[in-house]
């Protein structure tokens, strides 16, 4: 395998685990929300929807500015879930 193609398959790698991390902490925030907890509900939300934002900036890669904006949707989505 080639150093760009083994490049190519570590970078997909990583973005599969920064989609996996955004999804624990949006369960986590489910579950909070599920529970009545809703500062700590918002807290989640509020982490998942900056770690969304950090990825999407100027100086991320393609890719990565989309899985940023994709986490961003799921936060915009579940925080404006439970009641305030």
């Amino acid at each position: 395998m080639s150093t760009s193609m083994h490049q190519a398959y570590e970078r997909l790698a990583k973005i599969k685990e920064l989609k996996e991390v955004a999804a624990a902490v949006v369960q986590a925030g489910r579950a909070a929300a599920d529970k009545r907890d809703l500062p700590l509900a918002r807290k989640h939300f509020n982490s998942v929807r900056q770690f969304g934002a950090a990825l999407d900036g100027p100086d991320s890669m393609v890719l990565v500015t989309l899985v940023g904006q994709a986490v961003k949707k799921i936060a915009d989505k579940e925080g404006s879930g439970p009641p305030q």
